[in-house]
């Protein structure tokens, strides 16, 4: 018995230490820790040696084309403030100072595809390759960033922020490993059981109009008809398996690792999609952009798809056969611009119909409604979200945060007012879990290409039109 009280009471010790110790971390975490990595840091319990330290500023961005001008560090990492300067002024200061320039490898001024590189984009290529050589890639690992202490008006003398290169233990990384406990286990299986019942029910729902359905369901209590819906309930999963595939083999591409999709039920559309976890820093933001917005638009891709053979097939369903296909208000299809516009080609006669009478229609064209819907409101320029991730890829971590609030607040008008329904749950659900910024990026100053901004112009438009009601409408969604 004493054995056992003594074991005990240095577990008590131990994991007071520790609590104490991360505790004193946190208030004496300097401001150039961005907030974005900030619990990483704090739960990492490698500490960096101050001569690795010293020997990046002496050895690794010494004669780099990142002239460093100071720099700060403590038990966990180190920041150094500089600036970017081109290979030409770099060899002049190496020159100087007597350190001999390192050269770069072969075609590192070019890419994949033959473009010319940034210089931000050069300078940290060459940062990353003088830190494998000096011997200690396997300790730590670097962050090329704007300094995070950098305050708009409040530095009178600054106009922008500088660069500077963060430089924490590479045992840093962000498995959320402090989001893995039985709380979040039993939120995970909530989520899941509440989306498998939200996606049941959105297909069931879509038969509900059906007068031969509802009396066998309902007034003959016969529920071995609810087999109809499950192409639907299926369907509507599917498409959530397409995106999230899509995710991993962009992500597997660019070398970045994925934590497991955990779905959110939506009372409108059966789902919402997933909460995708990063488990890894992205490289660059090209990268986060591509794994980013790869999901969403693959998906809205298919989904147009099976709304347009929906359709199709919902017209050359014969008469006699209309009775077995789920049915709709005739609202619904003015619901979604771009919906209501592909059912003004397709299927005119619809969309002159009065907002509430019960029209058939095919399960794949509901299918591809949910998917639209979805895809639309992932790509909203917000926090976690896939749109989140593509606003902070094109536009910056500072920018994209502005318009994430805006946003945000954008939704909370119309579901304050009424205007969208779905804005309410969606947004609750983004407010408790998707709201904040995304991990950092390895390279946030290299911008993407003109590509990605087009793409991303597309995604936004495909959005937009998805989310904004056909003109006769009631409301949006």
């Amino acid at each position: 018995q004493q054995t056992f009280q003594s074991e005990v009471n240095q577990n008590m010790t131990s994991s007071n230490f520790n609590m104490t110790r991360m505790l004193e971390d946190i208030i004496q975490i300097p401001l150039w820790v961005p907030s974005s990595i900030l619990p990483y840091v704090v739960l990492n319990k490698q500490e960096l040696d101050p001569d690795d330290l010293k020997k990046i500023r002496s050895e690794v961005l010494m004669g780099s084309q990142f002239q460093c001008t100071s720099w700060d560090s403590m038990r966990l990492g180190a920041v150094y403030r500089g600036n970017l300067i081109d290979k030409r002024r770099a060899s002049s200061i190496s020159a100087l100072v007597g350190v001999k320039p390192m050269p770069l490898l072969s075609g590192i001024n070019n890419t994949k595809d033959g473009a010319k590189q940034s210089l931000s984009e050069v300078a940290f290529r060459e940062i990353q390759e003088r830190l494998e050589k000096a011997g200690l890639a396997d300790k730590i690992q670097l962050f090329l960033m704007e300094d995070p202490e950098f305050r708009p008006g409040l530095d009178t003398y600054k106009t922008k922020p500088q660069p500077v290169i963060l430089a924490v233990s590479t045992g840093v990384v962000p498995d959320q490993g402090i989001n893995r406990g039985k709380f979040t286990q039993l939120l995970t299986i909530l989520s899941i059981s509440s989306t498998i019942f939200t996606t049941f029910a959105y297909a069931v729902s879509a038969y509900a109009l059906n007068p031969n359905f509802f009396n066998a369901v309902v007034n003959e209590n016969d529920i071995s008809l609810l087999w109809v819906t499950l192409p639907i309930f299926f369907g509507v999963f599917a498409l959530s398996i397409v995106h999230e595939v899509a995710h991993y083999i962009a992500a597997e591409k660019n070398g970045i690792k994925l934590g497991w999709p955990v779905p959110l039920p939506s009372l409108q559309i059966g789902t919402f999609g997933s909460i995708t976890p990063l488990r890894s820093f992205p490289p660059s933001r090209s990268s986060i952009f591509d794994v980013a917005i790869s999901g969403p638009l693959v998906t809205a891709f298919v989904s147009t798809l099976m709304t347009i053979i929906g359709l199709i097939l919902t017209i050359r369903t014969p008469a006699t056969a209309m009775s077995g296909l789920a049915v709709i208000p005739a609202a619904l299809t003015k619901m979604s611009f771009l919906v209501g516009s592909i059912t003004t080609v397709l299927a005119p006669k619809i969309m002159m119909m009065p907002l509430s009478q019960p029209i058939p229609v095919h399960p794949l064209f509901l299918i591809g409604f949910a998917g639209l819907v979805g895809s639309a409101l992932n790509l909203l320029p917000i926090g976690k979200l896939d749109g989140g991730r593509a606003s902070t890829a094109i536009f910056g971590r500072r920018t994209s945060y502005l318009i994430s609030i805006q946003t945000l607040f954008l939704m909370a008008v119309c579901a304050l007012t009424g205007i969208s329904a779905i804005s309410i749950f969606w947004g609750l659900l983004i407010t408790l879990f998707q709201r904040n910024a995304d991990v950092p990026i390895r390279d946030e100053l290299t911008e993407v290409n003109d590509v990605r901004y087009k793409v991303y112009i597309f995604s936004i438009v495909l959005a937009v039109l998805t989310l904004v009601p056909f003109p006769g409408s009631m409301g949006a969604l």
